[in-house]
């Protein structure tokens, strides 16, 4: 309905004002700039996508990850949606680079005891429905659909594999790009941020609805790379243009 539209375009809202606030003051404009050339972003928020429900505090947990709350930020993440699953080992492995195994340990603990309690109602309710609903992308006999590497099958350009085949593909990818996400714990910490989404790619189902929330994710982890103050002047000089730092207009040479 039209409440629950504005609740989502509420929420899209705050997770920007997230992402700017934990980036240093001198990108901001920039990372609005690219915030709100997402066209994805608004088009499925204002569309009605539920996702934003979990993404507020998804982006909220990145953001702050070196505060303990953010575990319980995860928690409410993973409780309101299953996509924000493929995102708890990322945070966890730059938990383990930061403040090790042990405090490692308690965040899961945290975020896990979260989930359990937001769901424990409904499994005491009806536990097998609970578990059906939880596997039916894994259950249910779905056709093939998606932007990813499915398409190609779907619209003729290579042949169609089977399920089995994609879910092979898909378990490949994400054991890969864990090992990338471990192997660049110190070097490249906001990888995992993106990273988290690239086995769906590989899915029999890779709907494009999975995907339009990357450039919120992405610019969430831009927010935490230490790019120093960037002033207008700078990046004129650069090239670049924002629609908060726009090059300013000649001015009239001064009298003589």
């Amino acid at each position: 309905g039209v409440d629950n539209n504005v609740l989502y375009v509420l929420c899209l809202l705050a997770a920007m004002a997230l992402v700017l606030a934990r980036a240093a003051t001198g990108s901001r404009p920039f990372l609005l700039t690219g915030l709100l050339a997402a066209v994805s972003l608004t088009a499925f928020t204002v569309g009605g996508s539920a996702d934003l429900l979990s993404a507020l505090p998804l982006v909220a947990a990145w953001l702050w990850r070196e505060r303990r709350w953010g575990a319980l930020a995860l928690g409410v993440a993973v409780s309101v949606k299953q996509l924000a699953w493929p995102f708890a080992p990322f945070y966890l492995i730059q938990i383990i680079a930061q403040q090790g195994w042990r405090e490692a340990a308690r965040r899961a603990g945290l975020a896990g005891g979260l989930f359990a309690a937001v769901n424990a109602p409904f499994v005491v309710w009806d536990a097998q429905a609970w578990m059906l609903g939880v596997l039916t992308p894994l259950s249910e006999p779905m056709f093939p659909r998606g932007v990813g590497l499915v398409a190609l099958g779907t619209n003729g350009a290579a042949p169609l594999l089977s399920a089995t085949t994609y879910l092979v593909l898909e378990a490949a990818a994400a054991v890969a790009v864990l090992a990338i996400a471990w192997r660049t714990r110190r070097t490249s910490p906001e990888l995992g941020v993106v990273l988290a989404m690239v086995p769906l790619y590989f899915a029999w189902r890779s709907l494009f609805s999975y995907f339009f929330l990357l450039p919120l994710f992405a610019f969430a982890g831009l927010a935490r790379m230490p790019a120093g103050e960037l002033s207008a002047e700078a990046a004129r000089e650069s090239g670049a243009l924002t629609i908060i730092a726009m090059p300013a207009p000649p001015q009239p040479a001064a009298p003589k």
